[in-house]
């Protein structure tokens, strides 16, 4: 069994959080003039000279040192961190989607069904979400009809799903008070309006209204199933508000945490308690939902999504879901099990077949190539987990943040995945690959890395960049990037005053402008990157500019094709340029000592740089051989 969170539930406001997508590569053939400017300066990574006359748009209460020659600081460079002009070019051809098999890596034929369970885990993470939580909840359905449930029960009215999508805007209300920092504060209505028109938008461009309600019929249903509350009278209410206060008034705790044999209310379903169970915080978590149902008052809206994800972990956990990648021998026809439930591809493959175009499929084909090499590579030298060694990795590794304050399920989030299911995928990978390498580097190594070409991270340095966006306003096919990019590069090029290009592509960043000025990990955030896209796409600008760049360099265009991952969704795909301003540094670099926190940390870091590059590596080795069936 796997723990198998799902990220969007819908139960989960997150399911559109502001960006969602991921980015791939624009090669210098497909745009001339980008790449122009891409290598103007340099031949080594596209850096211009340095510009000390320009004076950047604003940047705030500066209080970090500025760093006046970033290549002098660095000391050394970073080769495993890959420039622009070293990303690894993949292009399949025009594949057919509908051909079987679909192309080829040398003699190694992939099959529509392979290539259809990569399609489905990058853009159809909250479909296949939604499937799961169908499936469970008609499961418990099923079994409580035939323990003599009345069915009229367990449907779902219109009002009910309104309700519910009113509770997503209400949830916006809520978040823009709780950062204005007074509780008793109204919240700011021009800001209300402002997230909720944001997040309506996204919610169209992606699923669409239509769409949303429909996931949102499920969650409903979810919650009525394993959550009914019980029918309490308005004089019962009053009668148990009274006795919870004067326990509260007495120094009493009004909330009891469960216990192993104890028997529960009458109205929550064995199903429900059993999925707490499992752990402290579900106890606790337990605790409340039995509260809040005894007193017939509604969960917290703060607590609700937490608890509602918890539960259905739980319920994950107990029925059993197996994906095709957490089973060794599973047929490519096959996406998961369900329990004693099969799901084919077939069953989920329409859910997404209406959105992929021709750049999700050259984004979709290079993570399978780069996933089918790197796990083949790992295998020649004997580090690919086997099922028992994963296993029991997988179990450690989510036990790990069991009882943290930051679980694994939010902290992923930081890495570019919605989805626990798609993040225990690629963890597979780099587990494999860290337990593989720990032996192999030296301390020497990693601290090259730490005084060397990383120093500015460790420092808590800033790099301040001046990017540029081009949206693409919903259509994300091959030629709207490649136009894109080109006209972008022209304009560049044709324009020695970068205000004039931010002013031509606008670009803010919270409280700073049109200029971000953040250390490395912020700043990815705000140029819409994470790891998982750079996994995907092969190529990180924030690190490029961070970790390679110089002051004044240009860097791109850069056309961001995958627009699946945590911070970048539809609104955010498009094509993105940036100016290296500065950088600046926190204070000094601190001792490389086993007894400092940042001496696991600089193995962290240098294994992560390093296994990106790796990944890109093994794509390199087989890129000249994929080819189309067509193509011999």
């Amino acid at each position: 069994m796997k723990s198998s969170l799902i990220g969007c539930l819908l139960l989960s406001f997150a399911v559109f959080p502001a960006p969602l997508g991921a980015v791939q590569e624009t090669s210098e053939n497909e745009a001339p003039a980008a790449a122009a400017v891409q290598d103007a300066g340099s031949q080594d990574g596209g850096a211009a000279p340095a510009d000390p006359d320009y004076k950047p748009g604003k940047i705030l209460n500066r209080k970090t040192p500025r760093i006046p020659d970033i290549r002098k600081h660095r000391i050394m460079d970073l080769p495993y961190v890959r420039t622009l002009s070293e990303v690894v070019e993949f292009d399949p051809g025009e594949i057919d989607i509908e051909a079987d098999p679909i192309f080829f890596i040398g003699d190694e034929p992939v099959s529509r069904g392979a290539f259809r369970r990569r399609a489905l885990m990058y853009l159809g993470v909250n479909e296949i979400d939604q499937h799961v939580t169908r499936v469970i909840t008609r499961r418990e359905i099923e079994k409580q009809i035939a323990e003599g449930a009345d069915a009229a029960r367990f449907e779902v009215d219109d009002s009910s799903v309104e309700a519910r999508f009113q509770e997503q805007l209400d949830t916006i209300a809520l978040r823009v008070q709780q950062s204005q920092g007074d509780p008793n504060a109204e919240p700011d209505e021009a800001e209300v309006a402002r997230q909720q028109q944001e997040w309506l938008f996204q919610v169209e461009s992606s699923v669409g209204l239509d769409g949303y309600r429909d996931l949102l019929r499920t969650d409903v249903q979810f919650e009525q199933v394993f959550l009914p509350w019980p029918e309490i009278s308005p004089e019962e209410r009053e009668a148990i508000k009274a006795r919870n206060q004067a326990k509260a008034a007495a120094g009493e705790s009004i909330l009891s945490i469960p216990e192993e044999g104890d028997a529960g209310p009458d109205w929550l379903p064995r199903a429900t308690w059993d999925a707490f169970m499992t752990s402290e915080q579900g106890r606790h978590m337990l605790g409340l939902v039995i509260s809040q149902g005894d007193s017939g008052e509604p969960l917290p809206a703060i607590f609700k999504n937490s608890i509602l994800v918890a539960l259905r972990a739980g319920l994950v956990d107990s029925i059993g879901v197996d994906y095709f990648f957490d089973v060794d021998q599973m047929a490519d026809a096959v996406f998961m099990t369900i329990g004693d439930e099969q799901v084919s591809v077939d069953d989920l493959w329409f859910m997404i077949s209406n959105q992929i175009v021709d750049a999700d499929v050259e984004v979709i084909a290079r993570e399978l190539v780069t996933l089918r090499t790197t796990r083949k590579a790992l295998g020649e030298v004997g580090a690919w987990m086997n099922q028992e060694a994963w296993d029991k990795q997988w179990t450690a590794h989510n036990d790990e943040y069991k009882m943290s304050l930051l679980p694994l399920r939010n902290l992923i989030v930081f890495r570019g995945y919605t989805s626990m299911d798609r993040y225990r995928e690629h963890y597979r990978y780099r587990a494999s690959y860290d337990a593989w390498q720990r032996d192999q580097i030296t301390e020497d190594e990693v601290l090259a890395h730490y005084q060397g070409g990383a120093r500015l991270f460790f420092e808590r340095g800033h790099v301040t960049l001046a990017p540029v966006f081009k949206p693409l306003d919903g259509d994300y096919g091959n030629a709207a990037f490649e136009a894109a990019a080109e006209e972008m590069g022209a304009f560049i090029a044709s324009h020695d005053d970068w205000a004039d290009v931010q002013a031509e592509y606008p670009f803010e960043y919270k409280d700073q402008g049109n200029t971000i000025d953040d250390q490395r990990m912020p700043a990815r955030i705000g140029m819409r990157e994470s790891e998982l896209s750079t996994l995907v796409t092969g190529y990180n600008m924030t690190d490029d500019a961070f970790f390679r760049g110089v002051e004044g360099q240009i860097i791109g265009p850069w056309a961001q094709k995958c627009r699946r991952h945590a911070w970048s969704s539809e609104t955010n795909a498009g094509v993105w340029a940036v100016k290296v301003l500065e950088y600046s540094r926190t204070g000094a670099l601190p001792p490389f000592s086993p007894d400092d926190r940042n001496y696991e940390m600089a193995f962290d870091d240098y294994l992560t740089l390093k296994y990106l590059d790796f990944l890109q590596d093994n794509l390199a080795s087989v890129v000249d051989q994929v080819h189309l069936a067509a193509e011999g």
